[in-house]
């Protein structure tokens, strides 16, 4: 990444701004921003959001309002951070490199906002597969978190779920050197091995064109050969990297928010280590800096306060 300062923008921040600002509006503000440095981007998640839209009119303005407000490029989808990550050896801190995407939306991004009477075309009914593939997972997720304590009171298929899960939790390794571990991270842990299986693993996710490469250079198409191969190499994803930012937002979000928005959430926590500032309009996010002290949460700033800054001018020291 260069040394721009990078403000995201998730979903709820930019239907707030687009509810508010007029199109010239948008236009005076992205210009004032790059001049003191600074870019304001969406994700692949956000656009894939705003394309699952239902009215067409609020759809489009949308669209248009966003490819006047926000930079050209947009940065790698979750499946390619995923990927990238792993490839990287799963650092701690990951080194610097050019974080936009080249996959996807981006070359149609890029295009249609150097040209903004351009819009996007695309194949409704695989927007609309794809989203059924997330509200199934988003489903499974409730589903996994409501249950995920072991309790033999429940139907054969969940206590066979559950079961399964605590035996993949048993087999880590700094689980069984005995390192002592709370409730709470252990939850997340689990949550962490829950997305590991289904996104990185089964490749329920909406851009899994990287991790089906991914797959394929490894030669392994077996979803339990898979997980087997992940926890032997790169055990570590479970505690760092961005499954465990996942389990982190699904575990704090599942207290107060138990729909397909959770979900979608946790794939935009996907985009806190990489920015500077995480633009929301959503509490919810807000409350990860109450639970976790933790320099990535203290990025996220609400809309109301980031239009008081706008006013003094000073976004960086926000």
């Amino acid at each position: 990444m260069d040394e721009i300062f990078p403000i995201y923008f998730e979903t709820s921040a930019v239907n707030h701004f687009a509810k508010k600002c007029s199109i010239e509006d948008a236009k005076k503000f992205k210009i004032t921003l790059e001049l003191s440095g600074k870019r304001a981007y969406i994700s692949p998640v956000v656009l894939w959001e705003i394309l699952s839209t239902s009215n067409d009119i609020e759809k489009e303005y949308i669209i248009q309002f966003a490819q006047n407000f926000f930079y050209n490029k947009i940065p790698l989808s979750p499946s390619e951070f995923i990927v990238n990550y792993i490839e990287s050896g799963c650092p701690i801190e990951e080194m610097k490199y050019d974080f936009h995407s080249k996959l996807g939306f981006a070359p149609i991004w890029e295009e249609i906002c150097e040209d903004t009477r351009k819009t996007f075309i695309y194949d409704k009914q695989e927007i609309k597969h794809r989203i059924k593939l997330v509200q199934n997972l988003a489903s499974l997720l409730r589903n996994f978190l409501t249950n995920e304590s072991l309790d033999i009171k429940k139907t054969k298929e969940l206590i066979g779920t559950q079961i399964m899960f605590e035996s993949i939790y048993n087999s880590i390794s700094f689980v069984k050197a005995g390192e002592h571990i709370t409730p709470e991270k252990k939850r997340r842990y689990k949550t962490s091995i829950f997305f590991i299986l289904f996104i990185l693993c089964s490749e329920a996710t909406f851009d899994n064109e990287p991790i089906i490469n991914f797959w394929k250079k490894r030669g392994i198409k077996n979803i339990i050969e898979r997980l087997q191969y992940i926890m032997k190499n790169h055990e570590v994803l479970i505690q760092r990297g961005p499954f465990i930012q996942m389990a982190f937002m699904a575990n704090n979000q599942f207290k107060t928010k138990k729909s397909r928005g959770m979900l979608m959430d946790c794939y935009h926590s996907f985009y806190l280590p990489y920015f500077k500032l995480f633009m929301t309009a959503d509490k919810h996010f807000e409350t990860l800096i109450n639970e976790f002290d933790h320099q990535n949460h203290n990025k996220v700033l609400h809309v109301d306060k980031f239009e008081k800054i706008i006013k003094k001018n000073d976004i960086s020291n926000s």
